[in-house]
């Protein structure tokens, strides 16, 4: 899911990926699907700014390892508007999906159309905001990928029973799973995809969103994945967004290029206020919990 999201939705070139780059991808999506998962647990993630902080930690990653050709091309408004913005978002819809899969009512299917209709333009209209990210795109690719990426989504759900008990890592699994990301990183640096400035930042955010997992991390009490839901996806959510972005991709350009500046103003947008608005709300309840605590 969040190779869909990141890779398939914000379009980053998927037809011109190598059978290495697809490799690469798939130890690094792996990597930080096991590390978030774990995240959850350890941490015992409840509510949406937790959430919101775990996918700051998913979005600077993958900005970082797996996608720093276009998300690091211009530090520091690329940090904002394709690493904390982009990314960071699509990771948070990923793992909000995730955890309430198969819980798709009438609200969720509105959100669902919205997101195929902006897929659609954002696909076909893409090459005129920038080329660097992918070249232009025929209709018949931009569905063949979406509906593959879908079709393994679901398939994968299918045979994802699993316990939030054994989701933790283990010490072996951790060094096996930082190693990953580490040769990973290695290769970036050696290719020259990562500045100096850019590796000093998102490592500083990741360890800061880390932080304020640890601060709302709570012994006992609900998390979100004891209420994840799996049923049978409705079938007319997938066809919905492959439906409503082939709608998307149809519509003329508008001359002024509106269309991709809503989508470009809500990355920015979210990449400039999560942050502040997660560090707010999880300082002032660290700040109580420690109040009640003293009893003050």
């Amino acid at each position: 899911m969040l190779t869909f999201g990141s890779e398939i939705m914000l379009w980053t070139n998927p037809p011109g990926r190598t059978a290495l780059d697809w490799l690469i991808l798939a130890v690094g999506y792996l990597a930080l699907s096991a590390i978030l998962l774990d995240l959850v647990v350890r941490y015992r993630i409840r509510d949406l700014f937790g959430l919101m902080a775990l996918a700051g930690v998913y979005g600077l990653a993958a900005g970082l390892l797996l996608n720093p050709q276009t998300a690091l091309v211009d530090v520091p408004r690329t940090l904002i508007t394709r690493v904390m913005g982009a990314h960071t978002l699509m990771g948070l819809a990923m793992l909000a999906l995730f955890l309430k899969v198969g819980n798709l009512r009438r609200t969720s299917l509105i959100v669902v159309a919205v997101a195929g209709l902006a897929w659609g333009m954002w696909v076909r209209w893409l090459p005129t905001l920038a080329d660097s990210i992918a070249p232009e795109t025929s209709l018949t690719t931009m569905l063949v990928y979406g509906a593959v990426g879908i079709l393994l989504i679901i398939a994968l759900l299918y045979r994802s029973g699993f316990s939030p008990n054994n989701l933790q890592l283990s010490l072996f699994e951790w060094i096996v799973t930082a190693a990953a990301l580490i040769a990973i990183l290695l290769m970036r640096l050696s290719a020259g995809n990562i500045d100096s400035l850019s590796l000093v930042i998102i490592v500083i955010l990741i360890a800061f969103c880390v932080m304020m997992l640890w601060f709302q991390k709570r012994e006992k009490g609900t998390m979100l994945l004891d209420k994840r839901i799996f049923e049978h996806l409705p079938i007319v959510a997938p066809l919905l967004f492959l439906g409503v972005g082939i709608v998307g991709y149809s519509l003329p350009f508008n001359a002024d290029g509106e269309q991709l500046a809503f989508i470009v103003g809500l990355f920015t947008a979210f990449g400039l206020v999560w942050l502040p608005t997660v560090s707010l709300v999880m300082g002032v309840r660290a700040n109580r919990k420690l109040t009640r605590q003293r009893r003050l």
